[in-house]
């Protein structure tokens, strides 16, 4: 797993997931336009991140560095 820390906006309505897979259990979502705090890369295109103080993944194609 690549380390790193930075902050992206999601662009839509993004669930947030247990694991970096669509079939894991969600745990929360992020509003358009929601920073996430990016806490490392993961396969396929998933990041971890902090939600609410614990670890969870997003899927990237719905993350965007434009501010």
């Amino acid at each position: 797993m690549k380390k790193r820390k930075k902050c992206l906006k999601s662009t839509v309505s993004l669930n947030v997931r247990a694991d970096a897979t669509t079939d894991s259990e969600r745990v929360g979502s992020f509003s358009p336009g929601q920073e996430v705090i990016i806490t490392g890369q993961v396969n396929n295109g998933w990041y971890r991140v902090d939600y609410l103080g614990r670890v969870a993944y997003v899927h990237g194609n719905y993350l965007s560095d434009q501010r």
